[in-house]
């Protein structure tokens, strides 16, 4: 075998080697690096939409403990938002319980889990069309409710 080749072989291989490994771990880590991003991404999105539904729901909780303290009735139309932004707080407070409990911590969902909530119930019709399907009144047993908990 003639010098240059072995003295090409020598010097090219180890390049070579050298080049191939650091490009695999360089992959390897670029990937890693960008599902860790991804993660905190779905985490954030889904402690962003707990805090939104949970805003919502205090924002139902505040007008209607006026309404009961103030005598001040609030308007159909304002009761019928509320209604529906509560109704849509615990459908999303469920969801994350549910769906996103691979991606909050324990805690977190066991906190938003409505069912324990004994002043909170969710009724199957408007209570603006129907009287009937009227939400029980704010009552102390509020503040131990484990979704406001969740304040503390």
């Amino acid at each position: 075998m003639p010098q240059w080749f072995t003295t090409l072989l020598t010097a090219v291989i180890p390049s070579l080697i050298v080049g191939v490994c650091t490009a695999i771990i360089s992959v390897r880590l670029s990937l890693r690096r960008f599902h860790a991003e991804r993660w905190w991404e779905r985490k954030a999105e889904a402690y962003s939409r707990i805090v939104e539904a949970l805003h919502n729901a205090m924002e139902y909780c505040s007008a209607m403990s006026n309404e009961s303290l103030t005598g001040v009735e609030v308007s159909d139309d304002r009761k019928k938002q509320l209604d529906e932004a509560f109704s849509g707080a615990a459908r999303e407070l469920r969801k994350a319980t549910g769906v996103g409990a691979y991606i909050i911590s324990d805690e977190v969902a066991a906190r938003c889990q409505l069912s324990k909530c004994p002043a909170i119930s969710i009724p199957k019709t408007n209570s603006v069309t129907d009287k009937r399907a009227v939400r029980p009144p704010i009552t102390p047993e509020l503040v131990k409710c484990p979704v406001f908990a969740f304040w503390k």
